[in-house]
């Protein structure tokens, strides 16, 4: 392996000893052989080190990193400050890769200079025996004709064309000249980083093809693990967007302004579907309605044609 491999790969790992080994071992049989693989133990109490020090001793692109329990966000913060690659990609420890993904994405990187590269995959619904459920992480109605744009061209779907918040391939470089990093919030993090990224991209590209497959209704996984009973997280989040487009000058574009809205009501509805007893839900109803959530978010006054989704 070079010096500076082709892809970065950190893994956030907390107590993911069920399926870590798998998610390991679908990322080591990439057709894609040139990167380096970067595991951040985060503090786990599970058989979880002993898996990946097995890995270490077994393949030189894999490298473990050790810290105290701080969360997924400082976990990725942590592996991406240490990667090297020239395209970066984060992957949770319970999922698994077509062995094409870093492949197929990288080639379509090195095309067209992107920025940011969008897959597509399935879910696994582990409440169903782990069925494949099909769906699309990506919304190809609201995409340009071309396989390569920026985000004036995606324009008023900028925000809504993906559905989903990881598993996207960026220039290290981009991210870095950018000073794009993950935040503290307990949920929303990889979603908040991924737009941050969409605003400041000059070339995004997408592959349909479907090359994850994202683990639902796995009970102790990263990705169920990051979402609490937060109610108003999908609110919050919205908040630090709309400040985002303010600072970068885009908020008063009539095409973003537009995205905006339109995802704002999408998380809206997402929280809502959330909600897991009355109290939350009331919780939420009165902040969007009796504090002005639905006027901060400028859900409020708009005529049914502006919600595209």
């Amino acid at each position: 392996m070079a010096d500076e491999p082709k892809v970065s790969i950190v893994m956030p790992v907390y107590n993911g000893e069920e399926y870590l080994a798998e998610a390991l071992d679908s990322l080591l049989a990439q057709t894609l052989r040139d990167f380096e693989l970067i595991c951040v133990d985060d503090g786990s109490t599970d058989a979880s080190s002993d898996i990946l020090n097995s890995y270490v001793t077994s393949d030189k692109r894999v490298r473990v990193v050790h810290q105290a329990n701080a969360g997924v966000s400082a976990a990725r913060n942590n592996g991406m400050s240490q990667a090297r690659g020239e395209y970066l990609i984060f992957c949770d420890d319970d999922d698994l890769f077509a062995s094409t993904m870093l492949e197929e994405m990288a080639e379509k990187m090195d095309r067209w200079n992107a920025d940011i590269c969008v897959p597509n995959g399935y879910k696994l619904d582990m409440a169903d025996g782990g069925k494949v459920v099909k769906g699309n992480f990506i919304i190809k109605e609201y995409l340009p004709s071309q396989e390569c744009f920026s985000p004036q061209e995606v324009g008023k779907y900028l925000l809504n064309f993906p559905t989903f918040f990881i598993y996207k391939m960026y220039r290290l470089s981009f991210v870095r000249e950018n000073g794009i990093e993950f935040g503290e919030q307990r949920v929303e993090e990889d979603a908040l980083f991924f737009t941050q990224a969409l605003l400041k991209a000059r070339r995004i590209t997408t592959v349909k093809s479907r090359l994850f497959y994202y683990r639902i209704n796995a009970g102790g996984s990263v990705s169920d693990l990051i979402y609490q009973n937060d109610i108003l997280a999908g609110y919050e989040s919205m908040l630090v967007v709309k400040h985002m487009m303010q600072e970068y000058g885009m908020y008063d574009d009539p095409a973003f302004h537009q995205s905006f809205v339109n995802r704002a009501l999408t998380k809206t509805v997402n929280y809502r579907g959330r909600a897991k007893d009355f109290a939350s839900l009331q919780t939420l109803f009165r902040k969007m309605t009796q504090e002005g959530g639905f006027a901060e978010l400028d859900l409020a006054g708009r005529d049914a044609e502006y919600f595209y989704n």
